[in-house]
């Protein structure tokens, strides 16, 4: 059975039983059984009091009694089980010394000595909450999914009409709920509104129903309601249905008083927002404040019970337009940010809801403290204590996407150009940030506006283009400061229909029509709305002629990370201006990479080397491969078919300055890190060159979609032009679709000829201008409606 479901009881008689435990240990008896009675016994009344004295005694007792047993003993998985209990809550109060990976450890080896059928189903329970308060804490991966894997054995363990059932088919639901909070993978919602459906059913079986089970329940069913429009408002009343039942069985008494009180109002304020009901609301806010009352202030739940609490506020106020609403919703937003015990998690959570209800007031000082508090817990989330993959999955979260422009987008409102540079600086490439962290030892401050302008390293501006919620500008920084482009046309919601209709085209093999079309309407929208008025305002509103070209460094933001800024123009016979005729365009991932020292030159008083990696198969033919032979005969490496393994690359990388690329690319939209260049034994992965590509000065990667990251981490430049770059490449050319053999050849020449050409000391500007020359090449050549053949390549750099 359950150790929660085990009657114990309250008040007064559960003291006398401690006393009576307490007092047979201290005289002597060291029967085990005598110590586990009295750690289930302090364990319960650490939960309905809240007592530290009580849990610091429960964990001491319960870490000297399992140090005593042998594996062999009976009660061994027992008190086994009181360990996992005993760390995780310590972790979840806040103790940094707590052993939670230990105790999942010796649970799980316990576990895996035994055959399934003899595994006690209560030692299973304590590892899976241990795990999910692993995943909760650390966001971990590995954690999630052993935690679901452990609630299904657990639920398969129990009859199906046994008290126990219902329990474990709640802890299952719930589970498949974070697993679809953390993926977004709709099956693991469709089986936790099955499995909560299920609950429900079994709690008929007992009067009266359990409280717990019911309050999680609606929780899953509004989370259902939250993705399923068609299924809104009948899985939003089944919510409400459900907590009706629950909340007359809740006791003050009960140890999850405060979980099951937040879990009411929680179900009860969203379904007031979905079907716009103030009593609701009203009845949303009253829970909340009884919650806020009984959590005090160490309690581990206080900052969720605050969020809570200003949402329900907070769509109150918008229900009914009450001021008062509004400001106490505010003030609990931003106490729920600073509670004690509170997770980096919990703290970006508040901060999120707190800039964008201000924002959306206009209360710019007040988004702009959230934002700052929310940037700083988005690093925190990232932390040390997680693996780079891991680190992915959390900046991933859909409900924080965009944080660091909206941030930035609040500065404007402000007037405050150079602290948006900061925060821009500050919320993205959050990943390559910890990397450099993890390598110092120690956080590595972001640079200031100041020191970015006054360290400027090239010859021309970076147009940081940010698309928010609130707002568009172009921020254009060069060592002259920070000028700001109002692009009142640069629409969020347009620009996504403009935008996805073009990855549509390219990426679907069905997409209706002919995807020219859409990338005509991108670039022409492109052209308007974004780089006309920013070259105009630069000063470079006609075609340069003869002359050399300006050079400028795009730096887009969110999903304008995957589009041909370099291209943007009116082609055809409504042609106003393009581009390429105007300026010769690089990218950069963030600004700091255009400051700080100049380029370094090679040393060693040797030609640069080039490394080739060509793999050939039906689809691809690499003929240009013979050229960069002969250009670079005497200093090149060829790696071609089965030579090109990822081990061999990987270290030839090390011996090379120049390496082109001509293969196969995968790109993964929603997981970016797993994408990568297809070798002769596998995937060479975007995780895999960041951690372990030894920078270099060019990179050409004549593979598919080499530039563009994933869906979900649009500001962290996961792609492998990005990977790259952030492993100290100094130029890197990819491609945002993919591109022609013939026309990767193309490029590759002018790139590589142009390179060869200067063996001694070579211009910061060759690898930009010879692409560049290439793209009006090609577009000349095909035609500019061609814009698919001519213009998918970039130049990252310098």
């Amino acid at each position: 059975m359950f150790t929660r479901a085990r009657p114990m009881p309250a008040g007064a008689e559960l003291d006398q039983l401690v006393d009576a435990h307490a007092a047979a240990v201290e005289s002597g008896d060291d029967d085990p059984a005598r110590r586990v009675a009295l750690q289930l016994a302090l364990l319960v009344r650490f939960q309905q009091s809240g007592s530290s004295d009580d849990f610091t005694r429960f964990r001491q007792l319960t870490e000297a009694t399992f140090g005593a047993l042998s594996v062999d003993h009976d009660l061994y998985p027992t008190v086994l089980m009181h360990v996992a209990v005993a760390e995780r809550i310590a972790l979840q109060t806040g103790d940094e010394g707590a052993r939670l990976n230990e105790a999942i450890a010796a649970g799980e080896a316990y576990l895996a000595a035994l055959p399934e059928r003899d595994r006690p189903l209560d030692l299973a329970h304590a590892v899976a909450d241990a795990h999910m308060t692993a995943w909760q804490t650390w966001s971990r991966l590995v954690n999630l999914h052993r935690g679901v894997e452990l609630r299904h054995f657990v639920y398969k363990g129990y009859r199906k009409r046994s008290p126990e059932r219902a329990e474990a088919t709640i802890d299952l639901a719930s589970a498949h709920r974070t697993l679809f909070d953390a993926s977004g993978e709709a099956a693991a919602l469709h089986k936790a509104v099955q499995y909560a459906a299920e609950a429900c059913m079994l709690t008929s079986l007992r009067i009266p129903p359990p409280p717990e089970i019911l309050a999680k329940a609606a929780l899953i069913y509004i989370t259902g309601a939250r993705h399923w429009e068609s299924r809104r408002r009948k899985l939003a009343r089944e919510a409400v249905r459900q907590i009706r039942r629950a909340l007359p069985e809740i006791s003050p008494e009960s140890p999850s008083y405060v979980d099951l009180l937040n879990h009411v109002t929680g179900v009860l304020m969203n379904a007031a927002e979905m079907l716009r009901r103030p009593d609701l609301a009203a009845d949303a806010v009253r829970t909340g404040e009884i919650a806020e009352q009984a959590a005090g202030p160490d309690h581990p739940a206080r900052a969720d019970v605050l969020t809570n609490l200003g949402t329900a506020k907070r769509i109150r106020f918008e229900l009914t337009e009450d001021p008062t609403d509004a400001e106490a919703a505010v003030a609990a937003l931003r106490e729920a940010t600073v509670a004690p015990g509170g997770s980096a998690w919990a703290r970006l959570d508040a901060a999120q809801k707190w800039s964008l209800f201000e924002g959306g007031r206009g209360r710019w000082e007040s988004a702009m403290d959230a934002y700052r508090t929310a940037l700083d817990a988005l690093h925190d989330l990232a932390g040390p204590h997680l693996s780079r993959s891991d680190r992915t999955v959390q900046l991933a979260r859909r409900s924080w996407a965009g944080l660091s422009v909206d941030a930035a987008a609040c500065a404007l409102q402000l007037d405050d150009p150079e602290l948006a540079v900061e925060l821009l600086e500050r919320g993205r490439l959050v990943l390559h940030a910890q990397d450099r962290a993890d390598a110092a030892g120690a956080p590595i401050a972001p640079p200031t506006a100041a020191d970015l302008i006054a360290r400027w390293a090239v010859d021309g501006p970076a147009v940081v283009v940010n698309l928010s919620r609130w707002r568009g500008d172009a921020l254009i920084v060069s060592s002259d400061g920070v000028r700001v482009v109002p692009l009142p046309g640069l629409d969020f919601e347009a620009g996504l229909d403009v935008v996805f209709a073009f990855l549509r085209a390219f990426s679907e093999d069905d997409f209706p029509g002919d995807p020219r079309t859409h990338t005509s309407k991108l670039l022409a929208w492109c052209w308007d709305v974004i780089a006309e008025p920013v070259l105009s305002e630069l000063g470079h509103d006609r075609d340069t002629g003869d002359g050399p070209m300006p050079r400028i460094w795009w730096c887009p933001t969110s999903f304008l990370s995957m589009v041909p800024l370099h291209a943007a123009g009116r082609y055809g016979d409504d042609g106003g201006g393009n581009v390429p005729d105007r300026v010769v365009s690089s990218y950069t991932p963030a600004l700091s990479f255009l400051s700080g020292p100049a380029r370094d030159e090679p040393s060693t008083g040797e030609p640069p080397r080039l490394l080739i990696t060509a793999i050939a198969d039906e689809g691809l033919r690499p003929v240009e491969t013979e050229f960069l032979a002969r250009e670079f005969a005497g200093r090149h490496t060829a790696l071609k078919n089965e030579d090109a393994t990822r081990e061999r690359v990987l270290s030839e990388l090390e011996h090379h300055s120049y390496v082109y690329f001509a293969c196969h690319g995968h790109q993964d939209m929603e997981h970016p890190v797993m994408g990568g260049l297809r070798l002769s034994d596998g995937l060479l992965t975007v995780g895999r060159l960041i951690g372990a590509a030894k920078s270099g000065e060019v990179a050409f990667l004549g593979a598919c979609q080499t530039a563009v990251g994933g869906l979900h981490n649009l500001d962290e430049a996961l792609s492998l032009a990005g990977a790259l770059r952030l492993a100290g490449w100094q130029d890197v050319v990819g491609t945002l679709w993919p591109a022609k053999d013939l026309a990767v050849a193309h490029a590759a020449e002018h790139v590589f000829g142009a390179l060869a050409a200067e063996p001694d000391v070579r211009s910061p500007d060759t690898v930009a201008r010879a692409l560049h020359a290439a793209t009006v090449d090609l577009r000349d050549l095909l035609g500019a409606e061609k814009v698919d053949l001519w213009a998918p390549f970039v130049h990252v750099g310098r």
